[in-house]
Protein backbone atom coordinates (compact mmCIF):
# COMPACT_ATOMS: atom_id res chain seq x y z
CA UNK A 1 0.00 0.00 0.00
CA UNK A 2 1.24 3.76 -0.80
CA UNK A 3 0.39 6.87 1.29
CA UNK A 4 0.67 10.49 0.16
CA UNK A 5 1.13 13.08 2.49
CA UNK A 6 0.47 16.18 1.46
CA UNK A 7 0.04 19.87 3.06
CA UNK A 8 -2.24 22.33 1.69
CA UNK A 9 -1.08 24.65 -0.90
CA UNK A 10 -0.40 28.60 0.86
CA UNK A 11 -3.55 30.40 1.89
CA UNK A 12 -4.75 33.55 2.45
CA UNK A 13 -4.82 35.43 5.77
CA UNK A 14 -8.39 35.35 7.65
CA UNK A 15 -8.64 38.95 7.28
CA UNK A 16 -8.63 38.68 3.25
CA UNK A 17 -10.19 35.33 2.78
CA UNK A 18 -12.35 34.52 6.38
CA UNK A 19 -12.24 30.96 4.60
CA UNK A 20 -8.81 30.97 4.22
CA UNK A 21 -8.58 29.72 0.44
CA UNK A 22 -5.03 29.38 -1.23
CA UNK A 23 -3.28 32.32 -3.03
CA UNK A 24 -2.25 32.17 -6.50
CA UNK A 25 1.14 30.98 -5.16
CA UNK A 26 -0.58 28.28 -3.56
CA UNK A 27 -2.24 27.14 -6.61
CA UNK A 28 1.09 27.33 -8.64
CA UNK A 29 3.09 25.40 -6.50
CA UNK A 30 0.55 22.85 -6.22
CA UNK A 31 0.46 22.99 -9.55
CA UNK A 32 4.30 22.03 -9.78
CA UNK A 33 3.67 19.65 -6.80
CA UNK A 34 0.51 17.48 -8.63
CA UNK A 35 2.93 17.43 -11.85
CA UNK A 36 5.84 15.23 -10.31
CA UNK A 37 2.80 13.07 -8.84
CA UNK A 38 1.78 12.46 -11.95
CA UNK A 39 5.28 11.58 -13.20
CA UNK A 40 5.43 8.77 -10.20
CA UNK A 41 1.84 7.31 -11.60
CA UNK A 42 0.91 6.19 -8.24
CA UNK A 43 -1.88 4.34 -8.26
CA UNK A 44 -4.17 6.79 -6.04
CA UNK A 45 -7.70 4.84 -5.10
CA UNK A 46 -8.71 7.68 -2.69
CA UNK A 47 -8.13 11.71 -1.83
CA UNK A 48 -8.73 12.35 1.83
CA UNK A 49 -9.08 16.31 2.78
CA UNK A 50 -10.34 17.75 5.95
CA UNK A 51 -13.74 20.28 5.88
CA UNK A 52 -11.34 23.31 5.25
CA UNK A 53 -11.36 24.75 1.94
CA UNK A 54 -7.57 25.59 1.77
CA UNK A 55 -7.47 21.57 1.88
CA UNK A 56 -10.33 21.18 -0.44
CA UNK A 57 -8.69 23.85 -3.06
CA UNK A 58 -5.61 21.61 -2.85
CA UNK A 59 -7.00 18.48 -3.50
CA UNK A 60 -9.26 19.46 -6.49
CA UNK A 61 -5.98 20.74 -8.07
CA UNK A 62 -4.09 17.40 -7.75
CA UNK A 63 -7.21 15.62 -8.71
CA UNK A 64 -7.64 17.82 -11.91
CA UNK A 65 -3.97 17.40 -12.94
CA UNK A 66 -3.90 13.89 -12.43
CA UNK A 67 -7.31 12.51 -13.50
CA UNK A 68 -8.35 11.36 -10.05
CA UNK A 69 -11.75 11.62 -11.19
CA UNK A 70 -14.71 10.49 -8.57
CA UNK A 71 -11.91 9.66 -5.95
CA UNK A 72 -12.01 12.67 -3.52
CA UNK A 73 -13.64 12.18 0.32
CA UNK A 74 -13.78 14.76 2.49
CA UNK A 75 -12.68 13.74 6.16
CA UNK A 76 -14.11 15.34 9.42
CA UNK A 77 -10.82 13.69 11.37
CA UNK A 78 -8.28 15.76 9.35
CA UNK A 79 -8.28 18.84 10.54
CA UNK A 80 -5.11 20.61 12.24
CA UNK A 81 -5.71 19.30 16.06
CA UNK A 82 -7.80 16.42 15.55
CA UNK A 83 -6.39 12.81 16.78
CA UNK A 84 -4.47 10.87 14.99
CA UNK A 85 -5.74 7.71 15.88
CA UNK A 86 -8.14 7.24 13.59
CA UNK A 87 -6.49 7.80 10.55
CA UNK A 88 -3.39 5.40 11.57
CA UNK A 89 -5.90 2.62 12.51
CA UNK A 90 -7.88 2.91 9.09
CA UNK A 91 -4.24 3.09 7.28
CA UNK A 92 -3.07 0.15 8.84
CA UNK A 93 -5.80 -1.64 7.70
CA UNK A 94 -6.32 -1.10 4.35
CA UNK A 95 -5.06 -1.99 1.57
CA UNK A 96 -5.90 0.66 -0.78
CA UNK A 97 -3.37 3.91 -1.61
CA UNK A 98 -4.57 7.03 0.16
CA UNK A 99 -3.77 10.16 -0.31
CA UNK A 100 -4.50 12.60 2.74
CA UNK A 101 -4.60 16.72 1.68
CA UNK A 102 -4.52 18.27 5.04
CA UNK A 103 -2.50 20.62 7.68
CA UNK A 104 -0.61 20.68 10.23
CA UNK A 105 0.49 19.89 13.19
CA UNK A 106 -1.30 17.02 11.89
CA UNK A 107 0.16 15.57 9.14
CA UNK A 108 3.23 16.27 11.60
CA UNK A 109 1.73 13.90 14.19
CA UNK A 110 0.48 11.38 11.63
CA UNK A 111 3.98 10.93 10.16
CA UNK A 112 5.03 10.16 13.59
CA UNK A 113 2.88 7.89 14.54
CA UNK A 114 2.65 5.57 11.75
CA UNK A 115 6.72 5.56 11.48
CA UNK A 116 7.23 5.91 15.35
CA UNK A 117 4.60 4.40 16.91
CA UNK A 118 4.13 7.84 19.09
CA UNK A 119 2.67 11.31 18.00
CA UNK A 120 5.79 12.77 19.85
CA UNK A 121 8.49 13.41 17.28
CA UNK A 122 8.89 14.94 14.20
CA UNK A 123 10.71 12.77 11.72
CA UNK A 124 9.96 15.20 8.14
CA UNK A 125 9.17 18.67 8.14
CA UNK A 126 6.54 19.36 5.71
CA UNK A 127 6.12 22.67 3.51
CA UNK A 128 3.10 23.90 1.66
CA UNK A 129 2.15 22.25 -1.64
CA UNK A 130 4.93 19.36 -0.37
CA UNK A 131 4.63 15.76 -0.86
CA UNK A 132 5.46 12.84 0.90
CA UNK A 133 5.28 9.19 0.25
CA UNK A 134 5.32 6.09 2.33
CA UNK A 135 4.97 2.43 1.37
CA UNK A 136 3.39 -0.03 4.12
CA UNK A 137 4.81 -3.86 3.82
CA UNK A 138 5.64 -5.62 6.66
CA UNK A 139 3.87 -4.16 8.83
CA UNK A 140 5.79 -1.42 8.92
CA UNK A 141 5.84 2.34 7.47
CA UNK A 142 8.27 3.49 5.33
CA UNK A 143 9.32 6.90 3.85
CA UNK A 144 9.62 6.68 0.17
CA UNK A 145 10.24 9.73 -1.61
CA UNK A 146 9.80 13.51 -0.17
CA UNK A 147 9.28 16.31 -2.99
CA UNK A 148 9.17 20.15 -2.19
CA UNK A 149 7.90 22.42 -4.91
Amino acid sequence: MYLILMQHAKSKSKDEDPERGITETGKDETLKASEYLKLLNFPIDEIWYSTKKRSRETADIVTSVNKYKNKLSEKDFLSPMDHVKPAVKILNSRKKNIMIVGHLPYLSRLTSALLTGSENFEPVYFVNSGIVTFVHENNSWKILSINIP
